[in-house]
């Protein structure tokens, strides 16, 4: 990991983070910056984090979602319902790892593959990533 643009290990960070913390008792100054959060017991520990620094500031970023909230002027509301064909690169939508509304997205490429005449096509290809070192 990088951090200040040096290479740090993942235990340097939390002690970093834990004396930030300490410093600001209330929050002033941490800011808190993480993916779309759809696990119920991170969305609890965040809330819980909020309660301890109130004055924190808390930031879910997609860039998937916001890319297309910037083009649409609103926000994303993704429909399966009448796709004929379907890409997917590099996105597990059907998870709902990381897909705010993952089980309308799966009811709706679900029910487009009960019958042969209106079956959808789905393609998905995966970026292979090599680690360094």
């Amino acid at each position: 990991m990088s951090y200040r643009g040096e290479d740090r290990e993942w235990a340097e960070l939390l002690i970093e983070l834990r004396q930030a913390a300490l410093a600001s008792k209330d929050g002033t100054g941490l800011y808190f910056l993480s993916g779309t959060v759809t696990s119920p017991t991170l969305a609890r520990q965040i809330k819980e984090a909020q309660a301890k620094y109130p004055k924190a500031t808390f930031v879910q970023f997609d860039p998937a979602l916001a890319g297309t909230t910037l083009e649409s002027g609103g926000s994303a509301v993704y429909s399966l319902a009448d796709a004929d064909v379907i890409v997917s690169l590099d996105a597990d939508f059907l998870s709902g790892a990381s897909y705010p509304g993952f089980h309308k997205l799966v009811h709706d490429f679900a029910a487009r593959r009960k019958t042969p005449e209106n079956l959808n096509r789905l393609y998905a290809w995966r970026v292979r990533r090599r680690l360094l070192g």
